[in-house]
């Protein structure tokens, strides 16, 4: 696709240099549903959504100038100014005021990565949550800018053109006394749909399969 619009589902948003709809959801099911939802067409609905989700269970519990995991179209890389580390089943920057940034090595690969969503949290010492803000950056220089609520239990966007994978995410306390709270990610959730030549592919194998079968 090469539209030049974006799409919101809920809250409010930024959007800069627009060469792809970004669409961003507060709920997982709709997150997860969104390439086969017909309203939205951001692809063939007749595409199934590869999901991948990391846990951060067993991670490092002392501060690392950074952390990785996945492979391929999955893969990612997590840091901040002081380091990262995991908690239980959390990601989070190893002190309070420091934005967390995600990065997506696999941009350019195929396929890419084109959707990203995760349990964002904002917290404190006294376990008090707070408001925050998310860039999200494609490969082709669009991004949006999107507020979170401390309510907000899962956070997630789409990118509908495969030329335009997502290549960052940042997230950051805001307003007054955010330099007292932690940024936290409790399940982090990646997903893609094939690319149009691995689907001509697979149509192509039917083909031959079903001359094959009337031969």
């Amino acid at each position: 696709m090469n539209r030049s619009f974006f799409a919101i589902v809920s809250s409010a948003a930024i959007v800069a240099s627009a060469d792809a709809a970004i669409v961003a959801f507060t709920s997982y099911g709709d997150w997860a549903g969104a390439s086969a939802n017909a309203e939205l067409a951001l692809f063939d609905s007749t595409f199934t959504p590869a999901i991948h989700t990391e846990t951060f269970n067993g991670g490092p519990t002392s501060s690392a100038p950074s952390l990785t995991g996945g492979s391929a179209w999955n893969a990612w890389s997590a840091t901040a100014t002081s380091g990262v580390r995991t908690n239980g089943s959390s990601l989070v920057a190893s002190s309070a005021g420091n934005a967390l940034m995600l990065s997506f090595p696999n941009a350019g690969g195929q396929p890419s990565l084109l959707a990203v969503g995760g349990n964002f949290q904002l917290f404190n010492s006294n376990g008090q949550k707070v408001d925050g803000r998310i860039w999200v950056r494609l490969a082709n220089g669009s991004s949006i800018v999107r507020n979170f609520t401390a309510n907000d239990n899962f956070v997630g966007f789409w990118s509908d053109d495969i030329t335009a994978p997502i290549m960052s995410m940042r997230i950051q306390a805001t307003g007054s006394g955010a330099s007292a709270f932690t940024v936290g990610i409790d399940n982090l959730y990646l997903a893609t749909v094939p690319a149009p030549g691995a689907v001509a592919l697979l149509g192509a194998a039917a083909l031959v399969g079903w001359n094959r079968r009337r031969a």
